[in-house]
């Protein structure tokens, strides 16, 4: 049984983190038509494809805090892996699961891979918001110089502000 409460523990780890990180999906037939009623928007049919208006508003590609965009390979990798970790899921949940060692080292390949993309992603959105940071810093150190310049001010040409 021990087993099983840590295979719980990661899989409410790995839920925690696909839903901090999701990646944006479809909206449901409710949010296409807001005034609609929920009982509405489960027995509406599926709108059909059609051209037109419908075209414009699609979603936009997947992306992590809106600057930095999922590659589609990436993406793909996440999905096969998150499909492939909801079969074995359901298998655990069985009454009396019986998984083989391969099935399980499978299940827990499959959450490494989701938690590596998820990593990496982070990592990214992280090089970006400091690379942003950086150039806000040297921009505003710029104006400042410009700034004493202009008003005739001087900090004694030594380097006194540590640059």
């Amino acid at each position: 049984m021990n087993f099983k409460k840590l295979l719980d523990l990661v899989e409410k780890s790995c839920h925690q983190i696909h839903k901090e990180t999701a990646v944006h999906k479809a909206p449901s037939p409710y949010h296409l038509n807001p005034n609609a009623s929920r009982s509405d928007a489960v027995s509406a049919p599926s709108p059909s494809p059609s051209p037109g208006p419908a075209d414009e508003k699609k979603m936009p590609p997947p992306t992590v805090n809106k600057r930095i965009r999922i590659s589609s390979e990436a993406h793909s990798a996440r999905r096969r892996a998150a499909t492939k970790s909801m079969r074995l899921r359901a298998r655990i949940r069985e009454p009396a699961p019986q998984l083989t060692i391969r099935e399980l080292v499978a299940f827990m390949q499959a959450e490494v891979a989701s938690l590596r993309t998820d990593l990496e992603e982070l990592r990214a959105e992280f090089r970006t918001e400091v690379h942003t940071l950086r150039h806000e810093l040297m921009v505003a150190r710029l104006e400042r110089c410009k700034n004493c310049s202009e008003s005739g001010q001087s900090n004694g040409g030594d380097g006194a502000d540590g640059e």
